[in-house]
């Protein structure tokens, strides 16, 4: 029986993070990469995390970790791509390399999808969140890309959709920005209430997370 045993699986992590835990999982990450200092995946976790908390100091110091310790990884390509001050459209292409090397990972179509939505491309932003969650149904945080597309796009039913859903999976610091949004799109269609609790007899109720 090996000395050190973690019951920790990358799915955990990934909860955490759907859910904006990130100084949970960080607490853990840090203890496991200094036990484990050439395991991929707790800094690819810790990249994604200073990245979605615009940690510069933190993303500059885990590039240069993952530069020395995973060269040529898709992990390399995406600490490039979310390097602080990076060009977009260079960013886009790191992005594109990292998904050729590693096409079942969602976290790179979840940050190309982002990529895409700041260059306001959001047919190719909303291909990108579809394809997320293709790989991951779990990965609600996808939904908010795909409701921002849906809204910019004037898909007013399918923007609907996608934003209750983000409500009801995504952890409450983004609730009441999601309501706001919903009811300033609904404020501005004049939506009626049959609208909102009978769907058109064209469109097919969706999964939450298809």
């Amino acid at each position: 029986m090996t000395e050190n045993y973690y019951v920790f699986k990358k799915s955990h992590f990934h909860s955490l993070i759907q859910q904006f835990r990130f100084s949970f999982a960080k607490v853990i990450l840090e203890r496991l990469i200094q036990l484990h200092p050439n395991e991929m995946q707790y800094y690819e976790f810790m990249l994604i995390i200073a990245s979605m908390e615009h940690n510069s100091e933190e993303l500059i110091d885990l590039h240069k970790a993952i530069h020395d310790k995973f060269p040529g990884t898709a992990l390399e390509y995406l600490a490039n791509g979310l390097y602080p001050g990076v060009k977009i459209n260079l960013a886009r292409d790191f992005l594109h390399a990292a998904i050729r090397l590693e096409p079942d990972n969602a976290y790179m179509y979840y940050f190309l999808s982002s990529t895409y939505l700041n260059l306001n491309e959001y047919k190719q932003s909303l291909k990108y969140a579809n394809k997320c969650l293709e790989v991951d149904p779990s990965f609600h945080l996808a939904l908010l890309l795909r409701m921002t597309c849906h809204k910019k796009l004037g898909n007013f039913n399918e923007f609907l959709n996608d934003s209750f859903s983000a409500l009801c999976y995504i952890e409450s610091l983004n609730g009441l920005y999601i309501v706001e949004t919903i009811i300033e799109e609904l404020i501005k269609h004049k939506t009626s209430r049959k609208n909102l609790l009978v769907p058109s007899s064209e469109i097919v109720p969706e999964n939450p997370t298809s």
